[in-house]
């Protein structure tokens, strides 16, 4: 295996030199042999090679780089699509004389015309491919502009019509909120707005109130009645107190249960062994011992 590693080594490491005599750039070395930029200086250092200050032009990509500087779009996107640093890229903008600064009205003017096909019900991706900008930018724009996306496509159009039906069919808002990927607010906000008000799931089916109260009458767990009809337990605490039904403080306590715990911490057993033996929390098990005096720091004498 160590040969292997090393051969693998002596191989990347003679392509790395021939990039290198080629006079290729560092960042084109660590894109395509997935190294660092250190670990290219140390290599460099190492076999001898001088290099320049910085990497050798690329007349055509810088032509493009300006293009879309003039294009008006952000040097985070340039740097993305020509894998190149936002150094670099200021550095050409001020070698060929273009001032980011002086763009922002020109900004203001496209933001404006992208706030208006917004509102037209234009989709993000078109108005990206237009202005040669991502969707999340166009997003961006339209939040600070003001526009709300809420029933902005023919597409989201679509999908919060058949969630108002559903709403109106009576299925939960969980379901709803599963199916289309959203969160229960927003499922919420669209059955708002369509003018669908429901305060609580429950209200709406009264045989599962009628269930979930005959549990609680009955002494379940309010953890298992919370499983059982996936509701919460704050929810299941505001029917309990609304009902006036009291849960119980505490379960009657197993005396041939505590005595057998007992004769095993007498003998010296582990608190976690007893807990596993008896199927109770290790908590219950102090509490015993502490109860009956049992100290578990002293030694136990055989």
């Amino acid at each position: 295996m160590n040969l292997a590693i090393k051969e693998k080594k002596t191989i990347r490491n003679n392509s790395v030199l021939n990039a290198l005599l080629r006079n290729a750039s560092t960042m084109e070395i660590v894109a395509r042999y997935g190294v660092s930029k250190s670990w290219v200086s140390r290599f460099t250092k190492e076999i001898g090679i001088k290099r320049k200050s910085g990497p050798k032009n690329n007349p055509q990509r810088d032509l493009q780089i300006i293009e879309a500087l003039k294009q008006n779009i952000s040097i985070n996107e340039i740097a993305d699509r020509f894998s190149v640093s936002k150094v670099s890229i200021r550095n050409i903008a001020v070698r060929v004389g273009i001032d980011r600064k002086k763009t922002k009205s020109e900004n203001v003017e496209r933001n404006k015309t992208i706030t208006k096909l917004i509102n037209n019900g234009v989709l993000d991706e078109e108005i990206a491919e237009r202005f040669g900008l991502t969707p999340k930018t166009v997003k961006l724009i339209g939040w600070m502009g003001g526009v709300k996306r809420s029933l902005g496509s023919d597409r989201i159009l679509e999908r919060n019509k058949q969630i108002i039906n559903e709403i109106k069919q009576g299925i939960p808002y969980k379901e709803i909120s599963t199916r289309y990927k959203l969160c229960i607010s927003t499922v919420w906000v669209i059955g708002r707005r369509a003018g669908l008000y429901r305060r609580l799931e429950l209200k709406e089916s009264a045989q599962k109130s009628k269930q979930i109260i005959e549990a609680l009458r009955q002494d379940v767990k309010r953890k298992e009645i919370a499983e059982r009809f996936s509701v919460s337990l704050v929810l299941l605490w505001k029917i309990a107190k609304k009902e006036g039904i009291k849960a119980k403080q505490g379960t009657r306590p197993d005396l041939q249960r505590e005595k057998q715990i007992i004769k095993a911490l007498k003998k010296g057993m582990r608190r976690k062994e007893i807990a596993e033996k008896f199927s109770v929390s290790t908590v219950m098990v102090w509490k015993i011992a502490k109860r009956e005096g049992i100290d578990k720091t002293k030694k136990v004498e055989l």
